[in-house]
């Protein structure tokens, strides 16, 4: 679980929604905003669980998807540097669910 949470998953969601959904938005779109919220939003419906998990993977995406097109930006490493960033917010998010979980 924790190779999925923390390795495969943010290499591949970070494929799917920076680097080929802000990369077709920006084809076609010019305004990095707009491709950034398209990007969060399909990254939202990629966790769909609930309503609430939509929204709050929505903002993480949104989050994400800056990251990574100011990184772009600037020439530097984005794909790999967003999917460090994601990769290690997943592990955080584990290890806080594991200590509520532990004195719940």
């Amino acid at each position: 679980h924790i190779v999925l949470a923390v390795i495969i998953a943010p290499l591949l969601e970070t494929a799917l929604s920076q680097r080929i959904i802000i990369g077709l938005s920006r084809f076609y779109i010019k305004n990095n905003l707009i491709c950034v919220i398209i990007s969060a939003f399909l990254f939202g419906l990629l966790h769909y669980s609930s309503i609430l998990k939509i929204f709050q993977t929505m903002i993480m995406g949104f989050c994400l998807g800056l990251f990574y097109t100011v990184l772009k930006k600037k020439r530097a490493n984005a794909f790999f540097q967003t999917a460090t960033l994601h990769s290690s917010w997943n592990l955080f998010a584990m290890i806080i669910t594991n200590i509520a979980n532990f004195f719940s």
